[in-house]
């Protein structure tokens, strides 16, 4: 097994291989993210990585990456995902999807370098995953994120004309009729705990209007 690409032109030339988002399963089985946690914990990763929605929003061209980059604007966090061309800055990959069966490419990028130390998946928990992945027909479902410190809930809707997406800092209380798209593990004494980090809105006004597959 192939640990975490760095290859950045391989990643963006295999972006377009990703689902829609409003062509994705939006249900992802409970069952599942408590099995992965599981799995996390015991390989010592659920500090440092979690478990995404494989998606992507836009149709981009080849040369291009999905890029986020976090401001403050209003006295309010605000994360922008919009494409960009390679090597005009450095970036930092924080998302990864399988691609065939031994390789893990980045799907999106971060601007900031990440604020905490995190380690690389060892080869055994990368084929554990993948086998994992592959044994339920999940590996277009699901896939890796790195985590950038301590997670707030986002909320993220997409920008027009296949711009990108922008995600606001919201409680999960107020999130209604949302489509969860990450996951961390969080373990106390007594359980490992499934904490949904991020949602899209699903609305036509976002671009979400069609519904996921049966």
């Amino acid at each position: 097994m192939e640990p975490l690409s760095a290859n950045f032109h391989r990643a963006a030339a295999s972006y377009s291989t990703i689902t829609l988002f409003e062509e994705q399963h939006h249900d992802v089985d409970a069952a599942v993210l408590h099995e992965l946690a599981k799995m996390f914990v015991r390989h010592k990763l659920h500090e440092d990585f979690g478990i995404s929605l494989l998606h992507r929003h836009d149709d981009i061209a080849n040369d291009l990456v999905m890029v986020h980059t976090r401001s403050l604007e209003e006295d309010r966090q605000v994360d922008r995902c919009r494409p960009e061309i390679l090597g005009l800055r450095p970036i930092f990959p924080i998302l990864f999807f399988l691609y065939g069966q031994r390789e893990y490419l980045p799907y999106e990028f971060s601007a900031h370098i990440p604020k905490q130390s995190t380690q690389t998946p060892n080869k055994e928990f990368l084929e554990e995953f993948a086998s994992f992945l592959q044994n339920r027909r999940l590996e277009d479902t699901l896939g890796l994120f790195r985590r950038e410190g301590p997670e707030e809930h986002w909320l993220e809707q997409t920008l027009p004309q296949d711009t990108g997406t922008i995600a606001t800092i919201t409680a999960l209380d107020n999130v209604v009729g949302c489509v969860a798209t990450r996951w961390i593990f969080v373990r106390t004494e007594q359980t490992i705990l499934v904490k949904t980090v991020a949602d899209c809105i699903p609305t036509s006004s976002a671009g979400h209007d069609r519904p996921p597959p049966k």
